[in-house]
This record gives structure tokens, C-alpha cells and sequence, in this order.
């Protein structure tokens, strides 16, 4: 097979905010109950595709089924990048899961 052209292209901006993702700068989040969490996580903003949404100013609120987070509600993103301060655990069950909530404004 010869050599093969293809026509010209553009790269594209991401698509509209539909995921929120651990950010790769804090794979573990960690602390104790009744404390501010040691590790604050960082989620990233994505669209369907896995691209980071730079332009999103999304609202996250993070809760629990396990235990009681506080610190941890209308978190907004900037750049595409939502950096959770202060949040911490005031009381935990077995099993502890934590979910997000996106909320895009």
C-alpha cells in the first residue's frame, strides 16, 4: 500500500462537562474521623471523551453513605480543576463510599 493524505483538520475544543474524575496529583485520599482529611483530593472536570473541560467553573458537592463529610459542599471548579480544602470526616460506618455530584451552572 502506497503512501496515504488526509485532509486537513483542526483539533477541537472539549465537549460540554459530564464527569468528574480523581485528578492523577491525588490518586489516595486519606484521614481520620473527626478530623480535616491529610490528603484533600482534586477532581477534574471532563467531557464524555476523557478531556479535561479547562473552561468549566462547575459546582461539585461531595457526600458520603458511610459517615458524615463536612467542609465538602458548592465547591467550584476552576480552569476544569476542583481543589477541595477543608473537608474533613466527622464520623464513619464500614463500608465508607464517598460520591460526587456535578452540577454544571
Amino acid at each position: 500500500m502506497g503512501p496515504v493524505n488526509s485532509s486537513g483538520f483542526s483539533p477541537t475544543l472539549p465537549g460540554a462537562a459530564t464527569q468528574l474524575v480523581f485528578s492523577s496529583a491525588t490518586p489516595v485520599v486519606a484521614g481520620v474521623a473527626g478530623a480535616v482529611l491529610t490528603t484533600q483530593p482534586i477532581f477534574d472536570v471532563e467531557d464524555a471523551w476523557g478531556n479535561l473541560v479547562n473552561t468549566s467553573a462547575a459546582v461539585i458537592s461531595i457526600s458520603s453513605s458511610g459517615g458524615t463529610l463536612s467542609g465538602c459542599s458548592s465547591l467550584a471548579a476552576t480552569g476544569g480543576v476542583v481543589t477541595v480544602q477543608g473537608c474533613a470526616l466527622e464520623a464513619w460506618l464500614i463500608p465508607l463510599f464517598i460520591s460526587l455530584r456535578l452540577r454544571v451552572h
